[in-house]
């Protein structure tokens, strides 16, 4: 269990970056155990892999001197790419999946390190797994096996280092089946990313494993009985949030020096303007670049709005959360049936 009085920071890539499973974790925290004091802050930025984690670390962790660091990569991290139907498995693309788990490996345990040198708890997560069971989209296969074999990585390191493990590749393997009865997902249909009740669950698996008394849903019907309540500061403290995201999102991802990315500033507006202008760019793209060249010279000023949110969970009046923050900037949409 957490320690009472802790902040807890989550690291990882889009799933973490959607946010929804930290939003639960503060409403439960604040409606179930007011008394632990435990709050989360959401340091993800979608795209990544845990190579990033020393760059995110310092720009986006640090700031809220946290208690925990929760650590969530996988997808990326295999390349999945490399597990496309359409690509020919030669030698040559197996060598590069077992390389890329072998990276996997090494940037995790460094993570992990990073995180106990700066006098931190770190929580490995292994990863959701694939939803290959779905009809009607194109499945990468072999892309659930990989993120298996990570989950053992995760394992291994916890075991090593003696921290917390969360196991969501097993618990979202079991949801997708055990959904699938009812004709239920927890998936969205690209088969990677969490739909709304795949993030609940998700939530419920961070305080199972981590020894708290709750149980996993098994339908929707549950999930809806068993979820916390929307409240006014946790919409607040979502939305300053998901700003924060998404311009790091933009620096951490799209311009990180780690993937040959960086430019200098005058660049990088000409080419984010360039990308707002075209026509074929994403909604959700745009509203990202819109908010970095709104908010980008306001962090601090948004990170002591957040701050304060955060101290205002406890006893905030419920609220439900517009529908257009669901949906605006991410990717996933369906929380139904097929």
């Amino acid at each position: 269990m957490f320690n009472k009085n802790s902040v807890v920071c989550c690291l990882g890539a889009s799933t973490t970056e959607h946010g929804f499973w930290i939003y639960d974790l503060n409403a439960y925290f604040s409606q179930e155990r007011p008394n632990d004091n435990v709050v989360f802050y959401n340091c993800g930025a979608g795209g990544n892999t845990a190579r990033v984690v020393p760059t995110l670390l310092e720009s986006d962790v640090m700031w809220i001197d946290p208690d925990y660091v929760i650590i969530c990569y996988g997808g990326n991290d295999i390349g999945l790419f490399l597990y496309d139907s359409n690509l020919e498995v030669t030698n040559e693309v197996l060598e590069q999946r077992k390389k890329r788990i072998v990276e996997y490996e090494e940037n995790m345990r460094l993570a992990a390190k990073l995180i106990l040198k700066r006098g931190k708890i770190p929580i490995l997560v292994a990863a959701p797994t694939y939803d290959d069971a779905q009809e009607g989209q194109p499945n990468r296969k072999g892309v659930a096996e990989a993120l298996v074999e990570l989950s053992y990585i995760v394992q291994k390191i916890a075991d090593e280092i003696g921290c917390p493990m969360i196991n969501f590749c097993k618990a979202s393997d079991d949801a997708k089946k055990t959904f699938a009865k009812n004709g239920e997902r927890v998936y969205a249909d690209d088969r990677v990313h969490l739909n709304r009740v795949g993030q609940g669950l998700m939530a419920f698996t961070v305080l199972k494993d981590m020894g708290y008394e709750v149980e996993l849903p098994k339908s929707i019907e549950e999930w809806e009985k068993m979820r916390p309540y929307e409240t006014k500061a946790n919409n607040r403290r979502f939305c300053i949030e998901k700003k924060l995201r998404e311009i790091s999102y933009i620096d951490n991802s799209w311009f990180n020096p780690l993937w040959k990315n960086a430019i200098n500033e005058e660049d990088k507006i000409e080419k984010l303007l360039t990308f707002y202008t075209n026509p074929e760019t994403p909604q959700w793209r745009k509203q990202y670049i819109l908010h970095w060249f709104q908010y980008r010279n306001k962090i601090e000023e948004l990170r002591l709005l957040l701050v304060n949110e955060t101290n205002n969970l406890v006893g905030s009046e419920r609220e439900a959360l517009d529908a257009n923050v669901l949906l605006s900037g991410l990717v996933f949409h369906s929380i139904g049936k097929d």
